[in-house]
């Protein structure tokens, strides 16, 4: 038997392997080898507006470090070179007399699906990961997440893949659970937070917030949308998984998937009208008409605040792309800052604050960097504010 302790066997010992130690090799190529989700170890944030000098209500977020779900990879060339060396001894020998054919062909497959993966997340297959998330009070939080590959170089269909963002959405939000109003849902009251997500793709953001509230105890009903037929798929199947994955399902708690087309938000489902408390979206702007279609919906979608009420709030997170410089003024000219807004004319939707995130981009990376621009955006009216006051007072 080969042992194996993160030393791959000698090629030349390729032919030597029985048909379970060459799949337990692969097996572990594939633990140690899956490619890290880029741009999601948060090395620094600092709050861009408002100053810490000016009046304002929102908190400032604090990270932990992640937890580590996986051992450190080897060396991708070894393992590259490895790869390849079976390969080529796998269609080169000839078929033996008693050979289990379909399992030489099983391994074929799993190695090509290897070199795949090094070649790059979106030419890789299927993909299954465990993401762990640190909860400060409480145990991690785990999340179970299939990737599939780009369906015939479709790039709508990016979003069945998982990106940094909304990795850095869900450490946010587990690690500032306070800044989300996630406990209004505790067990017997009669308000549940609605949480609605643009943009879900695989469905990370809204399974951590689902998975941190099953892990509390706590109620919320969760709307995960996107547009694309073959992403809503997969989505679904991820909301399966992780539903499967709570040994004591809570009945406060729901979570559900379904198809939203921004540019026609009146279309969708007359439950979310007005409604919904929290409003979530990672990396989910390309283009200015995609900042202003997502206005449409916040106005739709997101109910106004009222005295004594968490103020209801959108959190966006995109990353500044060098070949995108336009993303985050683009957002500020759709969502003018709170200080800037005028209020006067009743409710108006502003960025309560801008932060900046930097993160490393990735093991393989020397001295990369991804910057996010992390965005609270919520209702104001100072006409209403001031009403408020008086009758307050």
């Amino acid at each position: 038997m080969v042992t194996y302790n993160d030393q791959l066997p000698e090629r030349t010992s390729i032919p030597l392997l029985t048909v379970d130690e060459t799949k337990a090799i692969l097996s572990h190529l594939r633990e140690t080898h899956d490619p890290p989700v880029r741009g999601t170890h948060v090395t620094s944030h600092r709050r861009i507006f408002p100053s810490s000098a000016e009046n304002n209500s929102v908190s400032t977020i604090h990270f932990q470090p992640a937890v580590v779900g996986r051992s450190e990879p080897l060396s991708r060339k070894p393992a590259c070179d490895w790869l390849t060396a079976l390969i080529s001894h796998l269609q080169k020998c000839i078929i033996k007399d008693g050979e289990d054919l379909e399992a030489r062909e099983e391994i074929l497959d799993a190695a090509a699906a290897l070199l795949s993966i090094f070649a790059g997340t979106a030419s890789a297959g299927k993909l299954n990961r465990t993401f762990t998330f640190n909860d400060p009070l409480s145990r991690p939080i785990h999340v179970e997440i299939t990737d599939i590959p780009l369906e015939n170089q479709d790039y709508t269909t990016l979003g069945a893949q998982t990106w940094g963002g909304a990795h850095v959405l869900a450490q946010i939000i587990i690690q500032n659970q306070s800044h989300f109003g996630l406990h209004q849902g505790q067990s017997g009251s009669t308000t549940r937070p609605k949480i609605l997500e643009l943009g879900a793709g695989t469905g990370l953001v809204s399974l951590a917030v689902y998975r941190y509230l099953a892990s509390r105890g706590l109620g919320a009903t969760i709307h995960a949308t996107d547009f694309n037929s073959l992403i809503l798929h997969n989505l679904a199947h991820n909301i399966s998984i992780n539903q499967l994955a709570i040994p004591e399902p809570n009945t406060d708690l729901e979570i559900s998937c379904g198809c939203l087309d921004w540019s026609k938000p009146g279309a969708a489902n007359a439950d979310l009208f007005n409604s919904v408390d929290l409003v979530l979206g990672a990396d989910v702007i390309y283009e200015e008409l995609h900042a202003r279609w997502i206005r449409t919906c916040l106005e739709k979608f997101m109910r106004k605040p009222w005295p004594g009420s968490l103020q209801p709030m959108f959190h966006l997170l995109i990353p500044l792309r060098p070949t995108h410089t336009f993303e985050s003024s683009t957002i500020e000219r759709i969502f003018p800052p709170r200080s800037e807004s005028s209020g006067q004319g009743g409710w108006e939707l502003v960025v309560f604050s801008k932060d900046s995130i930097l993160c490393e981009a990735s093991q393989d990376e020397a001295d990369g960097w991804v910057e996010y621009v992390y965005y609270t955006i919520g209702w104001e009216s100072k006409t209403l504010e001031q009403e408020y006051n008086n009758n307050a007072g």
